[in-house]
């Protein structure tokens, strides 16, 4: 894409993620809300199309979407392809939440790459990054309406088992609100 192009993009309220979550597409999103902030805006759509990545990343991005709400930004997250891993759990947490028909959504438990030579702190490293994305699993699953304890462990045992959803299967498992119509768009 062409700046000129992307910059026409981002003034009409279009924000993508189309790429892993990385620190770099973190670093591009957040600027990019902050420059819909600027401009007084009160919708936005971010598009997603993503494997997923790093959660952090991606918790850095979900607490950015809402400041942007509590600041009058509303932005409306749309799957469209894929909405993987990280990006599944970005999409979940936008507070209006959309899918294309054709699209799919998958949770999992989280992995992690650790160099060998960090083997004294493995275990430390493995017991934080559990507690911090178990956190972030209750919390998208709250997200997604699931209340009581007994349905936020069922949640948590579906992520954890590897959670691969239709369109369809996300909008009735809660994770979206609904099929994305582009016929909508203005």
């Amino acid at each position: 894409m062409t700046e000129d192009l992307e910059m026409k993009l981002l003034d009409a309220g279009n924000l993508y993620l189309i790429e892993p979550v990385s620190d770099s597409t973190s670093a591009r999103l957040l600027k990019q809300m902050d420059y819909l902030l600027s401009l007084k805006m009160t919708e936005a759509r971010l598009y997603i199309n993503s494997q997923g990545g790093e959660v952090s990343d991606a918790i850095s991005i979900i607490d950015k979407i809402l400041s942007c709400e509590k600041n009058g930004l509303t932005i409306t997250g749309i799957g469209i392809g894929e909405a993987f891993s990280s990006a599944a759990i970005i999409l979940g947490m936008c507070p209006n939440r959309l899918i294309s028909q054709n699209s799919s959504m998958t949770l999992h438990y989280v992995t992690v790459e650790i160099p060998s030579d960090y083997a004294d702190n493995q275990g430390k490293y493995m017991n934080f990054t559990n507690e911090s994305y178990n956190s972030l699993i209750l919390k998208l699953a709250i997200r997604c309406g699931y209340t009581s304890k007994r349905k936020t462990e069922q949640f948590a045992l579906n992520v954890k088992n590897s959670w691969y959803m239709s369109a369809q299967e996300a909008v009735k498992a809660g994770i979206v609100d609904g099929i994305w119509d582009s016929n909508e768009e203005e």
